[in-house]
């Protein structure tokens, strides 16, 4: 019997998500601290979401779920056409 292919680790928080969210605050003309405030987030977390450093790392966050849906959230709000 064969052993499954071992799954490479991804972050659940993408570079490509952090890249997205910061594109949509910048476009927005808003800074870290104003979208903090819109999203009721801190600052640490929206500095988080928008690092492409940080993706793996869960500083300010209690779980990669959490992070994930909080970025997802973000990026769903702030998407051009969307309400928000």
């Amino acid at each position: 019997m064969m052993a499954p292919a071992p799954r490479t680790q991804t972050p659940i928080w993408t570079t490509a998500q952090a890249q997205r969210l910061r594109a949509l605050m910048q476009a927005k003309g808003w800074d870290e601290a104003q979208l903090a405030q819109w999203a009721a987030l801190s600052i640490q977390q929206v500095r988080e979401l928008c690092s492409e450093a940080d993706c793996e790392q869960l500083g300010a966050f209690y779980s990669h779920q959490i992070k994930r849906h909080a970025g997802a959230r973000l990026i769903e709000k702030l998407s051009p056409g969307e309400p928000g």
